[in-house]
């Protein structure tokens, strides 16, 4: 039966966000996500994650840590999407703290992906310094998207 309800890799897509930080878990609650998936709103939260891939002394074991790369925004089935073959995704990020001696930031991008079938993990890094998203999909290509 279990084995029934799993999904193979091929029909999901992940889509990832990383707000790297100098802290353990330092943007954890600090910053404001929204993702969009061709106009609608499917995800709305604060950034939280387990890993922080600034420091060695990682409190857990590897095993334990689910979010590696970052937060997990949204896990899609790609034989339930109505996106055809193609996919526009838009991000924005606000900052909750601001950065030192600023106010609060808003990065705010969209990406085009096309053909979706063979994606299977997007991840989004953000770089607050030039208030942008870097889009990335290691699988395939580590060269990065541009919004």
């Amino acid at each position: 039966m279990q084995a029934c309800q799993q999904k193979s890799q091929e029909e999901l897509l992940s889509i990832i966000v990383t707000s790297p930080s100098e802290n353990w878990n330092g943007r954890n609650g600090q910053d404001y996500i929204k993702l969009w998936l061709n106009d609608s709103l499917i995800f709305s939260g604060t950034y939280f994650t387990q890993f922080n891939d600034t420091l060695p002394d990682v409190p857990k074991s590897f095993d334990e840590i689910k979010d590696f790369w970052g937060m997990n925004v949204a896990l899609l089935s790609k034989k339930d999407m109505k996106y055809q073959d193609s996919l526009k995704i838009r991000l924005r990020l606000v900052t909750l703290d601001g950065m030192p001696n600023e106010d609060p930031i808003s990065i705010d991008s969209t990406f085009y992906f096309y053909p979706i079938d063979s994606i299977f993990d997007i991840m989004f890094l953000v770089d607050r310094y030039k208030k942008e998203f870097r889009g990335y999909d290691y699988y395939h290509n580590s060269e990065r998207w541009e919004p």
